[in-house]
């Protein structure tokens, strides 16, 4: 945020590097520590699961710290090319808005406060007409999707939390693992419910792939949107939360980060 410019980067760079360094080894230390404790309750079956959940915390403090300098790591750096997964939109590889300012905006169907940033993206295209600049929604695949969650008009924290729109489509959920002891009747039940659950599984695609169609088209998405590989928006765009917006330049740089609406 106190980057005005390509010059202020590698001076923020050289402050930052120095920090996250003491950090992360205070964080292996506290890692270190936990696994200590953890192993000190090695019969205790009573403590053990919070000790076990404190070592998970500080593995996962570790992770953190090590995302948290991803951002400033990429200013100015060539952005990264997704992995298409469905293309909604002319538009399929970033490559293809080479030239144009772009502005990506990561998005979910089940998120309100990316339907209800949908406006700013309306006015940035309205604003800046004919001037080569290009806004490009970017989602994933999840385990709940909506066709259409919210109105604009809507107070999303009342009715998120007082009359919750149900998803028009969720992700199969495998069968209970089978256990060591079954009989020959719970293996057969088991192997028709994994069978059903590898057909539903293999048919969510298509079918999450209609629903987003008609979200979009019910939201006015009029920007191009894709659909990419899941695991790409935290490690190659810096994603923390829901909605993230990366802006590019015109020579293909990453010049700007904003998480939340």
């Amino acid at each position: 945020e106190t980057c005005q410019d390509l010059a202020q980067v590698e001076p923020a760079r050289a402050k930052l590097a120095p920090v996250l360094a003491r950090l992360t080894e205070a964080q292996k230390v506290s890692i270190e520590n936990a696994k200590q404790a953890l192993a000190a309750l090695a019969a205790d079956a009573k403590e053990r699961p919070q000790a076990e959940t404190r070592v998970k915390r500080a593995e996962a403090g570790l992770v953190n710290l090590a995302e948290s300098g991803l951002p400033l790591r990429m200013l100015g750096a060539a952005a990264p090319e997704w992995t298409l997964v469905k293309a909604y939109g002319q538009g399929k590889s970033l490559a293809d808005y080479r030239g144009k300012v772009v502005v990506l905006d990561f998005w979910a169907t089940w998120c309100p406060w990316c339907i209800k940033s949908f406006p700013a993206l309306r006015d940035l295209l309205k604003d800046y007409a004919g001037k080569d600049l290009a806004v490009v929604g970017i989602t994933t695949s999840s385990s709940n999707v909506y066709d259409q969650r919210y109105d604009l008009d809507d107070d999303l924290k009342s009715k998120a939390s007082a009359s919750p729109v149900k998803p028009v489509l969720q992700r199969p959920r495998p069968p209970a693992p089978l256990k060591a002891d079954a009989d020959d009747a719970a293996k057969a039940t088991f192997a028709e419910a994994q069978a059903a659950y590898e057909k539903a599984l293999a048919e969510f695609p298509a079918k999450e792939h209609a629903v987003i169609a008609t979200f979009v088209a019910n939201h006015a998405m009029t920007w191009d949107v894709v659909q990419i590989d899941p695991n790409e928006p935290g490690p190659k765009y810096a994603l923390g939360g829901w909605p993230h917006c990366v802006v590019i330049d015109r020579e293909g740089r990453v010049r700007h980060f904003k998480s939340g609406a």
